[in-house]
């Protein structure tokens, strides 16, 4: 007798090679954008140390991520996560998907509108203005001046973070030794 994950194995190694290198794609992209979001939520951490600590993270995680081969993988990863997430919904026959499918879709069309502000004032603020986004002035933005910002910027890291663990989750559940690790 089968499992349901070595069905899902068995069918996947069935369908065509075009379909398993978006598939691919897609994997390898969200792999880029969670490591993003983790090293974005790393960086507010040290914030529980101090808010000096938290600049230097951002020195680092500005450094790196800022560099033109990492700007160009995000932006890169994050073209391709959203895209290839439109050709499979466009590809579905139906809506018809399991619960945990139809969360993590949800909850990723849900993180473009929520971060575009947040964006916008950091990212395209300081490359077409000269506007230096440090956490003194996020956190006096977000909360001393516009609270309703930082609920915003809390849930949609909340949103990505979730919707990335069950991306990971889907994709890892296929992998023998993560499969002993959850048994």
């Amino acid at each position: 007798m089968t499992t349901a994950i070595e069905a899902e194995h068995a069918a996947a190694e069935r369908r065509p090679r075009a379909d398993l290198v978006l598939r691919r794609l897609r994997s390898a992209s969200g792999l880029v954008l969670f490591a993003y979001v983790l090293t974005h939520l790393l960086n507010h951490s040290l914030g529980l140390v101090a808010l000096a600590a938290q600049e230097k993270g951002l020195d680092w995680f500005g450094a790196f991520w800022g560099s033109p081969p990492a700007t160009l993988a995000l932006y890169g990863a994050a073209l391709t996560h959203i895209t290839l997430a439109f050709v499979r919904l466009y590809q579905r026959r139906s809506l018809r998907m399991p619960g945990w499918e139809g969360a993590q879709l949800l909850l990723g069309l849900a993180i473009p509108p929520l971060l575009i502000e947040h964006v916008l004032a950091t990212r395209v603020a300081s490359a077409l203005l000269g506007l230096d986004s440090d956490y003194f002035y996020v956190e006096l933005v977000l909360w001393r001046l516009s609270p309703l910002l930082g609920v915003i910027q809390v849930t949609v890291l909340l949103v990505a973070w979730i919707h990335g663990c069950i991306g990971l989750h889907f994709w890892l559940r296929l992998k023998p030794w993560y499969r002993r690790c959850t048994a």
